[in-house]
C-alpha cells in the first residue's frame, strides 16, 4: 500500500502543465475490525450512554498499523496539500448482538442508519475536508438497550481540488545574446512561440518554446479574462454573511459598503474552493498589520513543538493585547462567524501559494481582490520538518516560501473549504 507524496516545489510544474489535481476521500482505519455490542437490560436515560461489560473494542492489523504510522507522519496531523493513497474510502466494518438505529458522533456521517444483527459495513460521507479523530458509533438496539460508544479510527478527508495557474502571461527573450536587452513581456502569440516552436520578437530575438504562459487556464482566453481576476484566477468577493456582492468590479475603499461593492469581507476562490480572509485598516481584528507568533498545542499539527503562546508580551502586535499567537487569533475569528462561518484555520503552503500572482511584486497577487497585503510574511500550518521549532510562511513581496522560527511575528491570513 503506497503513498505517494507531492511536495510544494512541485508546485510550478503542475502550474505549467495544467494539471487538475484531484484529490481522494481516504481513510487512515482503512478495514478496522471493530465489536460492538449492545447491553440488554440497560436503557437510555437523558440522553446518558450507560456503561457495558461487553463493550467492543477496535483493531488494526499490523501491518495496516505500520501504513497509519507512516501516513500519519507525512501529513502532520492535517492534509498536507497534495496526497493519494487509496481510490476510495474502505467500509468500517463491525459487528452488533442485535438490530438497532445507528447514532453517530464526533462530526461523522454516513448514509447508513440501521444495522443488523451480525456483520455490518459503513462507508462515512458527507463530510468536510479534515482530520476526524474523535468520531464514534452508538447503536440504539430495537429492544431498548443502548451500546457504549465505539470509537473509530481516525481518518482523513481531502476533498477534490483543481490548482490555480501562475498568473504568468507573457513570454521572456533571448535578447541578450544579441544586444544585452532581455524583456520579459514579450507577447507569446504574436512571436509565434508555443508549447513546441519557438518564435522572434519584434527585435528579431529569440523567444524559447514551452514557456509558462503558453499553458495553463492564464493561456486559455475563455479563462484569462480579467473580468473576475487577473488572468487565470477566478474570485469571488463576500459580504459579511458570506453572500456574494451584487457588484463584483468596484475598487475598494475603506469607508465603502458591501451594497456598493467598494467593501468586502472574504473572497472565494472559484478555481480551488477556498474561501479567504479580506484585510482591512480600522484597527478591527482582521486589521492589515497585525503580527502574530505560531503557536498551536495539537500535538498531531504542530510537529511536537508547539511555538510561543500569547506572542511578543512585550509589545501589543494585535488587537487583543497577551493574546497574540495564531491559535487565539483563530479563536476569535470563528468565535465571532467570519463571513457567517467557524471553521477557518491557518492554511498549508500549497493553499497560501494558491493565490500569489507571478507576474507582480510588492505585493504578488491580485490587490483588486485581496485588498491592504502587506508584502512580507504570513504565516502557514506547515511546521518545518528540518527544526519543527520553526515554521513555514509565504512571503508576498516575491511570492516565494521562508522558514522563521515560531517564536517570530508574521502576518495571519486565515482560510476555509468551500465544499
Amino acid at each position: 500500500m503506497e503513498a505517494q507524496w507531492i511536495s510544494h516545489r512541485m508546485w510550478e510544474q503542475f502550474n505549467k502543465k495544467d494539471v487538475s489535481q484531484w484529490i481522494k476521500l481516504f481513510s487512515l482505519a482503512a478495514l478496522s475490525m471493530m465489536t460492538l455490542g449492545c447491553v440488554p437490560d440497560v436503557k437510555l436515560n437523558k440522553a446518558e450512554v450507560k456503561p457495558s461489560d461487553n463493550a467492543g473494542s477496535v483493531t488494526l492489523t499490523p501491518e495496516l498499523a505500520e501504513d497509519l504510522v507512516e501516513a500519519s507522519e507525512n501529513l502532520g496531523g492535517l492534509p498536507e496539500g497534495i496526497s493519494f493513497t487509496w481510490p476510495d474510502l474502505p467500509p468500517f466494518k463491525f459487528n452488533s448482538s442485535g438490530p438497532g438505529d445507528i447514532v453517530y458522533g464526533g462530526g461523522c456521517q454516513s448514509d447508513v442508519t440501521r444495522v443488523e444483527e451480525g456483520l455490518n459495513n459503513i462507508t462515512f460521507s458527507g463530510s468536510e475536508p479534515g482530520v476526524y479523530d474523535n468520531c464514534t458509533i452508538t447503536v440504539h438496539g430495537d429492544n431498548g438497550a443502548v451500546s457504549e460508544p465505539l470509537d473509530v479510527p481516525a481518518f482523513v478527508i481531502v476533498r477534490e481540488r483543481m490548482i490555480n495557474d501562475t498568473g504568468v502571461r507573457h513570454c521572456g527573450d533571448y535578447a541578450y545574446i544579441t544586444r544585452g536587452g532581455h524583456d520579459n513581456d514579450i507577447d507569446c502569440l504574436a512571436s509565434g512561440a508555443s508549447r513546441a516552436t519557438a518564435g522572434v520578437d519584434g527585435q528579431g530575438d529569440p523567444v524559447p518554446a514551452g514557456q509558462d504562459a503558453v499553458y495553463g487556464r492564464d493561456a486559455d482566453p475563455a479563462l484569462n479574462g480579467d473580468n473576475d481576476g487577473h488572468g487565470g484566477f477566478s474570485f469571488t468577493k463576500l459580504d459579511s454573511n458570506g453572500m456574494a456582492l451584487a457588484a463584483q468590479n468596484v475598487r475598494w475603499q475603506d469607508d465603502g459598503s458591501s451594497e456598493s461593492g467598494s467593501h468586502w469581507d472574504c473572497v472565494a476562490d472559484n478555481v480551488t474552493g477556498l474561501v479567504w480572509e479580506v484585510k482591512k485598516r480600522d484597527g478591527s481584528l482582521h486589521d492589515q498589520q497585525w503580527t502574530y507568533s505560531w503557536y498551536n498545542d495539537n500535538n498531531a499539527i504542530n510537529g511536537g513543538h508547539a511555538g510561543l503562546a500569547g506572542g511578543d508580551n512585550s509589545v501589543d502586535t494585535c488587537s487583543a493585547s497577551g493574546e497574540c499567537d495564531t491559535q487565539q487569533y483563530l479563536k476569535a475569528v470563528n468565535d465571532a462567524g467570519l463571513c457567517g462561518h467557524d471553521d477557518w484555520r491557518l492554511p498549508t503552503s500549497e493553499e497560501l501559494l494558491s493565490i500569489v500572482s507571478k507576474d507582480r511584486v510588492s505585493p504578488a497577487l491580485d490587490r483588486g481582490y485581496f485588498p491592504n497585503t502587506e508584502s512580507t510574511y504570513y504565516w502557514t500550518i506547515n511546521s518545518y520538518s528540518g527544526d519543527t521549532a520553526n515554521a513555514w510562511l509565504v512571503n508576498f513581496y516575491l511570492g516565494y516560501e521562508y522558514i522563521l522560527g515560531k517564536s517570530q511575528s508574521a502576518h495571519v491570513r486565515l482560510v476555509r473549504s468551500s465544499h
